[in-house]
């Protein structure tokens, strides 16, 4: 299995540009840790910075992959998300009720990873609740 890490943020960010070199820095190293798969919800600013970032650094990086982990089976995401990766994934999520479904992703995306590149601020909310689930899967935490 290659190594698989998944970003982990919250929706909004306050200043994306002060902490744009800080996910950079966290993104080189997985790079440099091996880590070739990267798991992307797409829903928020954190995501939308980190599959940004790994897209303009892994040109020239053969075997490195981002994925979009699509919540919904019939939903899209615009073009303007989804040209930052090489593969849009949906895990088969047809039995979960439609309230359900991206914390449902979220789960899959850790399950599938051994580390997660996070910036989360806060102790509630969805972001926080996947933060606690991949410490208790035993991912590597990159938080920045």
């Amino acid at each position: 299995m290659e190594n698989t890490a998944v970003f982990i943020g919250h929706r909004y960010l306050p200043d994306e540009a002060a902490l744009a070199p800080a996910v950079r820095a966290a993104v080189r190293r997985l790079l440099a840790a091996g880590y070739r798969r990267f798991l992307c919800g797409g829903c928020g600013s954190f995501d939308r910075l980190c599959a940004e970032i790994l897209w303009d650094m892994k040109t020239g990086m053969p075997g490195v992959e981002s994925i979009l982990v699509h919540p919904y089976p019939r939903n899209h995401f615009p073009q303007s998300v989804c040209r930052y990766f090489d593969t849009v994934l949906y895990p088969g999520l047809e039995d979960v009720p439609p309230r359900y479904a991206i914390p449902r992703r979220n789960r899959w995306m850790v399950e599938q990873s051994q580390a997660a590149l996070c910036h989360v601020t806060h102790d509630w909310g969805g972001a926080y609740q996947t933060l606690a689930y991949a410490r208790r899967r035993g991912l590597q935490i990159y938080n920045v």
